[in-house]
């Protein structure tokens, strides 16, 4: 999570530009015995096109909110978002890098992260797991309201949002850092989250006609399963992806890893 991602933005069909990348580590619940029923085949990294606009996205929302889980291979353009923090307390801790991953008609368009200028103390257990010190932030940094503006922007530009484990932990982070700072956030009711679509397929719980994503996400993951992961790791290994090159904790490199989970659980689900 030390390296500092830049990508260009990609054009969209209705003429806009978005930027790319984000961070976090992610707190799941021990859990155990489950069923393998992937199957699935080593997931290749996707190349680039173009990004949709607005209306996509609110048509996106309504699909997902009125059939189910089954809907999610419909969803083909989407910004993938992911943040490494100083620790887990989101009243205490701070967004310290924010990666992104743009998706369009099922093709990475752009990938970019940024560190964030906190001044705050950074958890040593969060230090080992994401490299990040203060001396990285202070000297590339980007200042915290520059950074939740691009953010708010990449998301209310993007068709739909997603992250791993997002709604327990991404996004309570996003929405306590847009009250500190004055800014409006998006509804985040229905954004995807890969773990909880991992996890609801290992214990055959699809999302339900008019549930929100949250409730979804809230409903499976409260599920105690011994030995049930569904880190990102985990996922990788159980759905066969290969990841590549790059450093798990690093947002960017986490965002486009949810791309490919998200990509390999379409041809499950």
């Amino acid at each position: 999570m030390l390296t500092f991602r830049s990508g260009l933005a990609a054009h969209s069909r209705l003429a806009l530009w978005v930027p790319i990348a984000l961070l976090p580590s992610r707190n799941e619940r021990p859990q155990e015995r489950a069923v393998d029923r992937s199957g699935g085949r080593a997931i290749t990294d996707p190349s680039h096109v173009a990004i949709v606009g607005n209306r996509i996205r609110h048509d996106y929302t309504a699909m997902t909110r009125q059939h189910g889980s089954s809907t999610m291979r419909s969803v083909q353009s989407y910004l993938v978002f992911d943040f490494e923090t100083s620790g887990l307390d989101r009243s205490a801790d701070r967004i310290i890098q924010v990666g992104l991953c743009t998706v369009s008609e099922g093709e990475v368009v752009d990938r970019r992260g940024w560190l964030v200028k906190q001044d705050v103390r950074i958890d040593p257990e969060a230090m080992a797991r994401h490299r990040i010190t203060a001396r990285d932030l202070q000297a590339r940094g980007i200042p915290p309201q520059e950074s939740l503006a691009n953010l708010l922007q990449a998301m209310r530009a993007a068709p739909t949002c997603m992250g791993h484990n997002t709604h327990q932990f991404d996004i309570p982070f996003m929405l306590a850092e847009s009250r500190r700072l004055g800014m409006e956030p998006p509804d985040c009711t229905d954004f995807i989250d890969t773990a909880a679509l991992f996890k609801g397929w290992k214990l055959g719980l699809s999302k339900r006609d008019n549930e929100s994503f949250k409730v979804y996400a809230d409903r499976v993951l409260s599920r105690r399963v011994t030995g049930l992961k569904y880190s990102i790791p985990a996922c990788l290994k159980e759905l066969r992806i290969k990841p590549g090159p790059g450093q798990l904790h690093d947002a960017s490199q986490d965002a486009y890893l949810t791309h490919l989970i998200f990509h390999a659980l379409q041809r499950v689900l």
